[in-house]
C-alpha cells in the first residue's frame, strides 16, 4: 500500500493502475471508457494524493473456496484525519488495490529520498515499488512497469535477478536464459557468474551472451566449500563459502585479506570498487553463524576498517554506492521463519557518518550503472 501511494505522490500513474488494469479491474468511480491511468491522474490533480498519509494494515483472510485473499487497510490523511478503507485483494496470486486514498492537498510530508539520504542521495539508485520500480538517476526520476519487482534479490546496470530469473529492470518482458546467476560488473558491462558450476568459473556478458575470461584463477575447492567472487569498479575478490555460506577469508587480486580475520556473510563491493562491505558473524554482537547485525565497511587497498555499526536487527540485505551503504534491517521475531520480513531501511554514509532509518519494506538497490 505504501509503494502504491507512492506511486501516486510520484506522478506514476500508469505504474499504479497497471495491477487493476491488467485484471479488467475497474477503480471505485471508474467508468468503463476511461483508463485506469486516466482515472488516478483526473482524481489526484492537484496534489489531492500527496499526503502525508498514516498506512495501518489489518489481518486478512483466503476465501476457501475461491483461494482468493483480501485484506483491508486504512489509510488516514494526517494533517485531516480523512480515512479510507483500502481493501488489497488478489486475483491469480496478483494483488490489486482498486480504491483512493483521502484526496486532501498537503505536501508537507519529506520524500522518501530525503528520509533515507538527507540532502544528498547517491547518484542512481533503484527503488522497488507497487509493481514497479522507481529509477533515480541524479535530480531525474523514471518509473517503469516491472511484474517482478517485489522479487528481485541484485540489480546491476539495468539487469535483475529475481524470481523468474534474469530480466531487465525496464523491460520485464527481455528475459535471460541464465541459470544460478550472481551479478557482477566489469568496465561497464554486467556480467553473470553461472553459480551451478562448480568445477570452474562460468561467466558470460548479459547483454551478449558470450563468454568472458574469468578474473582470478578457480580456487581448490574443499568439503562443504564453494568457490565465491565479486568483481565492481575494477576490484576482485575472492574467497570460500563455507557451510553456513559465510567466508572467512576474502583475497583481493592483489592479495590483501580484506576481512582481516572477521567472518563475513553478505557481501558487497562499492559501484567504485575502493571499499567493501560485508555483514560480520563473527562479532560478539552476532547472533548466530546464520543472522547479525553488524555491518563492517573496509578499504580494498589496505584492509583497514572504515566503520563498524551494530543495527537494531538483523541484516538481510546490503547495498553500496560510494558514500552510502543501504542495510535491510530484518524483523527479528520473524527470523525463525527462514525468510525473514524486513522492518527497515538504514542508510548510513561512510564519509559523514549520518546515519537515517526508514520504517519501510521497500527495498532500495544500488547498482553500478552499465553500458
Amino acid at each position: 500500500m505504501v509503494n502504491y501511494l507512492e506511486a501516486l505522490r510520484a506522478g506514476a500513474y500508469e505504474q499504479a493502475a497497471w495491477p487493476a488494469w491488467g485484471n479488467g479491474v475497474l477503480f471505485d468511480g471508474q467508468s468503463a471508457d476511461i483508463t485506469g491511468a486516466d482515472f488516478l491522474e483526473n482524481a489526484c490533480a492537484g496534489g489531492l494524493c500527496d499526503g502525508p498519509y498514516l498506512v495501518r494494515g489489518q489481518p486478512g483472510f483466503i476465501d476457501p473456496e475461491t483461494m482468493r485473499a483480501t485484506a483491508m487497510v486504512v489509510v488516514t490523511h494526517l494533517a485531516s484525519g480523512q480515512q479510507s478503507q483500502m481493501p488489497i485483494v488478489t486475483f491469480e496470486g496478483q494483488r490489486i488495490i482498486g480504491n483512493l486514498p483521502p484526496l486532501v492537498s498537503d505536501t508537507n510530508e519529506a520524500t522518501f529520498r530525503e528520509s533515507l539520504f538527507g540532502a544528498t542521495a547517491p547518484e542512481h539508485v533503484v527503488v522497488e515499488r507497487f509493481e514497479a520500480f522507481e529509477v533515480w538517476n541524479g535530480d531525474a526520476t523514471a518509473w517503469f512497469t516491472n511484474w517482478f519487482a517485489e522479487t528481485a534479490v541484485q540489480i546491476e546496470g539495468d539487469v535483475m535477478v529475481g524470481s523468474q530469473g534474469v530480466s531487465l529492470v525496464s523491460a520485464p518482458e527481455q528475459a535471460f536464459d541464465l541459470a544460478c546467476a550472481q551479478l557482477v560488473e566489469r568496465s561497464g558491462q554486467v556480467i553473470a557468474v553461472d553459480g551451478c558450476v562448480t568445477d570452474r568459473w562460468a561467466m558470460q556478458n548479459v547483454a551478449t551472451a558470450e563468454p568472458v575470461e574469468a578474473p582470478v584463477d578457480y580456487p581448490v575447492v574443499g568439503e562443504a566449500q564453494s568457490a565465491w567472487l565479486t568483481e565492481r569498479g575494477g576490484t576482485v575478490l575472492a574467497g570460500l563459502r563455507d557451510a553456513e555460506g559465510n567466508l572467512a577469508e576474502l583475497v583481493s587480486a592483489s592479495g590483501v585479506d580484506v576481512l582481516q580475520g572477521d567472518y563475513a556473510g553478505t557481501v558487497v563491493l562499492s559501484i567504485d570498487g575502493a571499499h567493501v562491505a560485508y555483514v560480520d558473524h563473527g562479532d560478539p554482537a552476532a547472533d548466530s553463524h546464520f543472522w547479525s547485525p553488524v555491518v563492517v565497511v573496509r578499504e580494498i587497498a589496505t584492509g583497514n576498517e572504515v566503520g563498524r555499526w551494530t543495527l537494531n536487527g538483523a541484516v538481510i540485505c546490503l547495498q553500496f554506492a560510494i558514500d552510502w551503504i543501504v542495510v535491510c534491517e530484518a524483523d527479528d521475531s520473524t527470523l525463525v521463519f527462514g525468510d525473514p520480513d524486513q522492518r527497515s531501511l538504514v542508510a548510513i554514509n561512510i564519509v559523514t557518518g549520518e546515519r537515517n532509518t526508514v520504517p519501510t519494506a521497500t527495498k532500495v538497490f544500488l547498482p553500478a550503472e552499465a553500458n
